[in-house]
């Protein structure tokens, strides 16, 4: 306990931590414009970002413009003798840019990687269902690696001003 009290004397700030308890910083999320979906996987990546921006989707007057690209493949992973395939991951690749819209000017841009795996049982509904579900879990947790990064932005603003 001792040693968690004298992390915040040494300026640690855990990236995880609640966003309400800096109001700036939940403030500069909320001005972040997000792109529409176009299918599926950037749906489920959207809402799952709108989620991590602003949790009661209270949006603020845009001054940041998030654009993304996403780029999502399956790779088989368990392979039994027969060569019958049994488990494969969905692997979901982000690579994102933010423009600040009143300087009309790239201020961070970034790359993640997640990937969800699902088990395939040979049945089509099933297995439709299993890479639906990865997809969600994929896009869940590149949303959260993405927010990371732009607080991670915003902090490092912050810092140098």
């Amino acid at each position: 306990m001792l040693a968690a009290g004298g992390l915040g004397a040494c300026g640690f700030e855990p990236v995880y931590g609640r966003l309400d308890d800096d109001g700036a910083l939940a403030a500069e999320l909320r001005a972040i414009s997000l792109p529409d979906a176009v299918d599926r996987i950037s749906f489920e990546f959207r809402s799952a970002l709108a989620d991590q921006l602003s949790p009661t989707r209270r949006r603020d007057v845009p001054r940041y413009a998030l654009s993304y690209q996403l780029t999502r493949y399956v790779q088989d992973l368990a392979v039994q003798l027969d060569a019958t395939v049994t488990r494969k991951d969905l692997v979901l690749i982000v690579v994102y840019q933010m423009v600040d819209l009143a300087e009309n000017r790239v201020v961070d841009r970034g790359q993640i990687q997640r990937l969800a795996s699902f088990n395939i049982s040979g049945e089509p509904f099933g297995d439709q269902v299993a890479e639906e579900d990865a997809e969600r879990r994929a896009a869940g947790a590149a949303a959260v690696a993405v927010r990371q990064l732009l607080v991670a932005h915003f902090r490092r603003r912050a810092a140098a001003t």
